[in-house]
């Protein structure tokens, strides 16, 4: 029963990420002059299993990421941990970003103690660089996003950084509307955030 349904699982992931190919390709198609605004990206866990494990394959993944991947190692504050970090925030191509993205947030999911006070920096830096991609996901996922607003306020608060001027800057660079669209409530949260740790 448990292999039928494993199955159909499978067989329903398959086709959604065909489906979002289908949407991406005619948003393209529709919107040729600036494409990227209205692309859908691709997240990890929307794959199907075997596209999961021919990526795994086709990226040579780091052997420290594996083990992470596998569970087989716990994240704390140390320099292994920080470097490890690095790598997810550092995606070479479209591949790497999808998993490293899913690792970083199960990373975030878990964090508490001395380790989550040293995530901010690192969940800022995979923000800022992949604006579109994270914003995008976070219209789906709001428990992910409540988080790295709040490690993304906190670490502009102790960087001492305007969160005007972040704002402002963070509101000219994303492109895509599907981020566009959720970019005010995190902003909303990020100053929230922000905020709070200073009183």
């Amino acid at each position: 029963m448990s292999f039928l349904r494993n199955a159909q699982l499978e067989h329903v992931a398959f086709f959604w990420e065909k489906f979002n190919l289908l949407i991406q390709i005619a948003d393209y198609f529709l919107h040729q002059d600036n494409p990227n605004s209205c692309l859908r990206y691709q997240y990890w866990e929307a794959l199907t299993e075997k596209s999961q494990s021919d990526i795994l394959k086709s990226l040579h993944v780091n052997d420290a990421v594996m083990k992470l991947y596998k569970h087989q190692i716990k994240m704390t504050d140390d320099d292994t941990s920080a470097a490890l970090l690095k790598i997810l925030c550092s995606p070479k191509n479209d591949d790497e970003r999808m998993l490293y993205f899913f690792l970083m947030n199960e990373v975030i999911k878990q964090a508490d103690g001395a380790f989550a006070e040293m995530l901010g920096e690192y969940c800022l830096q995979f923000f800022n660089e992949n604006a579109d991609y994270v914003l995008q996901y976070f219209n789906t996922d709001r428990y992910v996003a409540r988080l790295y607003s709040t490690f993304i306020g906190i670490e502009l608060y102790y960087n001492n950084s305007s969160i005007s001027e972040y704002s402002q800057q963070l509101s000219q660079s994303v492109n895509n509307k599907y981020a566009s669209s959720f970019l005010p409530t995190f902003l909303k949260d990020v100053e929230h955030c922000y905020n709070s740790v200073g009183n």
